[in-house]
């Protein structure tokens, strides 16, 4: 399946952090291809799949994140622990809307799309000093 570039990465988004941004510009992969199978109306069963690995894919980003953040005393990384939940709640709704119609939803792209960025350019340049001090 061809993916069309629905999240490209753009170097604004980089933090920095080497390992922090392969794991962000491999969730906007996952977004892009996920957008790829919606748009060229490839079977559900692949789209829950894309959905699938993406969800597993950001827990495991979001625990090494909150890691990195306490090892480097970040001061609001209860704030950010809670924007992840926040995140994981929403994206669970849309996930729940999307299986009751046995379809994922344009809608659910963009969301993903949108919150990636807005959360990298906002709350993930906030720890960066903490972790880049050293």
């Amino acid at each position: 399946m061809k993916s069309l570039s629905f999240c490209s990465w753009k170097e604004s988004y980089n933090t920095g952090i080497e390992e922090i941004d392969i794991q962000h510009r491999k969730i906007a992969d996952y977004i892009s291809e996920l957008y790829g199978s919606i748009s060229q109306n490839v079977a559900a069963e692949t789209s829950n799949l894309i959905v699938e690995e993406l969800v597993q894919y950001t827990k495991t980003h979001f625990v090494y994140e909150e890691k990195l953040m306490e090892q480097n005393k970040f001061t609001k990384i209860d704030e950010h622990k809670k924007v992840h939940e926040e995140f994981k709640n929403k994206l669970n709704v849309f996930i729940d809307k999307a299986q009751k119609k046995q379809q994922i939803t344009f809608q659910l792209v963009q969301f993903l799309r949108d919150w990636l960025i807005e959360h990298i350019q906002v709350e993930d340049k906030e720890y960066v000093p903490f972790v880049l001090k050293k």
